[in-house]
């Protein structure tokens, strides 16, 4: 039974095409929904099933993703932030909301968590809502996560190769930027290799970093000429 609707949930039971992309109901390895590329910007998909989803290069701007279930869903080189300026609006970021999702052995490697526009000596950046957000064993290879917000969500395992964790965007002028880092507050990372990362900024206040390692990480605050923007925050940090 396939019932095609607008943007909306999926009913019991039922496939639900969303904007062309069909929705699989009940997913398993074998069947499940497959939308490499598909344009689900602004879709509501909170709480739906996307176990094993293919949804690689797809646009999810916009997209509500809250509570919805990722589990090994491939995500690779998504869209889920994008900034950007009209005369009408000015400047104004869309973005994913995975806020409580589940997002377990997820493939994240390549997507856009964060984005940035700048003009003129103005910008306005942002990145992907990820707070509380399950993304044990998850790959997030590449990704830039200096705008998202992983507020308590579960890293444990997560593959974070490459990942930029934060940074300063400059505007038209070389000295006015905009800076910002990842937000990890109560994170779950044990165990988690930060080796060599680049932490500047970044904050990890009550976050559990038992057993991580973190060898020659910077740790230092997030500047730039000299000049100090945002401290990295451990308090109340488990490094045990």
């Amino acid at each position: 039974m396939v019932t095609t609707v607008g943007v909306t949930s999926t009913p019991a039971g039922a496939d639900t095409v969303i904007d062309g992309c069909t929705i699989v109901a009940n997913p398993t390895p074998t069947a499940y929904t497959n939308c490499p590329g598909a344009d689900l910007s602004g879709a509501n998909l909170s709480g739906i099933d996307l176990s094993y989803a293919n949804l690689s290069g797809a646009n999810l701007t916009g997209a509500n993703l809250m509570a919805a279930n990722l589990t090994s869903a491939n995500l690779s080189n998504a869209s889920l932030v994008t900034c950007s300026w009209s005369a009408g609006e000015g400047f104004f970021c869309t973005i994913a909301d995975f806020d409580g999702a589940t997002l377990t052995d997820a493939n994240l490697s390549g997507a856009s968590t964060s984005s940035c526009i700048a003009l003129s000596n103005a910008s306005d950046c942002d990145g992907a809502a990820m707070s509380g957000a399950d993304l044990n064993g998850a790959n997030l290879t590449g990704d830039d996560l200096s705008w998202t917000d992983l507020s308590s969500a579960n890293l444990t395992d997560a593959t974070l190769a490459s990942a930029v964790f934060s940074e300063c965007t400059p505007q038209s002028y070389v000295d006015d930027l905009v800076c910002s880092a990842a937000d990890l507050d109560k994170a779950i990372l044990s165990d988690a290799d930060l080796s060599g990362f680049q932490l500047q900024g970044v904050r990890l206040d009550g976050a559990n970093l038992s057993g991580a390692d973190l060898s020659n990480a910077n740790l230092s605050p997030l500047n730039e000429l000299g000049f100090i923007w945002i401290h990295t925050n451990l308090d109340s940090a488990n490094l045990s």
